[in-house]
């Protein structure tokens, strides 16, 4: 099966996937789940916001994901325009069907199972890690960050980190069941709140020196 055959669909219609049309790929975001009010989710949100440019239906921007996930993807790639270095990038959400605006039990069901490699009902997120590319870098948040690096043979831990305001996160590489090396870096997630509150101006990338 190719990748995109294991993507969340209502109706048929992709809600998540490879941001641009032509397949590119860099960098996978994982995230919790969509925020659809609790209501199963009929859209491919990001991928609508980043081809109008970081703004949203009603031409405002979008000031949470866009910004932030678009400013991690510049550094890793090295490019200076978000767009384009987001349609080089798969967007899913570990919890495709439907979500709010803060964790409920239904994501807590499906880490759960996803952090002991069960099967659920809802599509198995293994199996689109275990089908990534050679050099493929993955960019999530703590608690999936953990359960990847808790469920894989072969860890090593890295220099490479990003950086938010002064917290340094770990990262690490690993190769999937089809012998990819992958890169792994956790981030706090886009709305995170509080102390843990962030901006793009606040993200930094530190590469280790060769």
């Amino acid at each position: 099966m190719a990748l995109e055959d294991y993507f969340y669909k209502y109706n048929e219609n992709l809600t998540e996937g490879f941001i641009g049309d032509n397949k590119d790929l860099s960098i996978v975001f994982i995230l919790r789940e969509p925020n659809s009010s609790n209501k199963e989710s009929n859209k491919f949100w990001f991928k609508e916001i980043v081809e109008n440019g970081g703004k949203n239906q009603k031409g405002k921007k979008e000031n949470t994901y866009f910004p932030k996930l678009g400013k991690v993807a510049c550094l890793l790639l090295d490019e200076l325009d978000k767009c384009s270095a987001l349609k080089k990038c798969i967007y899913i959400n570990l919890n495709p069907e439907k979500g709010g605006s803060n964790v409920g039990i239904s994501y807590s069901k499906v880490l759960s199972a996803f952090s002991k490699k069960q099967n659920t009902e809802l599509p198995n997120r293994w199996e689109i890690i275990n089908k990534l590319p050679d050099g493929c870098r993955l960019v999530t948040v703590k608690d999936i960050y953990n359960a990847i690096k808790n469920n894989v043979d072969y860890i090593e831990n890295k220099n490479d980190v990003i950086k938010i305001k002064n917290q340094k996160f770990s990262s690490f590489s690993f190769e999937n069941e089809e012998g990819s090396r992958i890169e792994v870096f956790s981030i706090y997630h886009p709305k995170a709140r509080g102390r843990y509150a962030f901006t793009e101006d606040d993200i930094t990338y530190l590469k280790a020196r060769q």
